[in-house]
């Protein structure tokens, strides 16, 4: 790793971000969290490094703490799919498969109706109407 050491200053983000990716590739899980923490302690605006910590904390069969992890990176970025894949295998592994589908379901770009919407959204264009404010000039 003394390369890394070498490049960049290491106060430097993207070091120790780097540093973590590295370290979790070869499996040094609990060194890969640390070099990791000191990334999102620089910058905590970045949901890719909170998906890694995520990842990193699931091999080390934390999940709720991964969870947590990927809530975070959620609420930067609500659409992305590795945070929400990640989040669906830690709830997955606590036991919540209902909501572990739904995470699945969001990371892979799913979004389901109950029948009722589905019979809704029907009706409506057979009555040609095609959303919500059309409705209401309807009724």
């Amino acid at each position: 790793m003394t390369s890394f050491d070498k490049a960049t200053p290491m106060n430097s983000y993207q070091v120790w971000f780097a540093r973590g990716a590295a370290l979790a590739n070869s499996g040094h899980y609990l060194e890969a969290l640390a070099n990791i923490n000191k990334a999102v302690a620089i910058r905590d605006d970045d949901p890719s490094s909170w998906v890694l910590r995520a990842v990193v904390l699931v091999h080390l069969e934390r999940y709720s703490e991964a969870l947590i992890s990927c809530e975070k990176a959620l609420e930067l970025d609500f659409e992305h799919q590795e945070a929400w894949l990640i989040r669906g295998a830690a709830l997955h592994y606590l036991g919540r498969y209902q909501q572990s589908y739904v995470s699945y379901n969001k990371a892979l770009g799913i979004n389901r109706q109950s029948w009722w919407q589905k019979i809704t959204q029907v009706w409506n264009k057979l009555l040609g109407i095609q959303d919500s404010e059309s409705l209401k000039n309807v009724a």
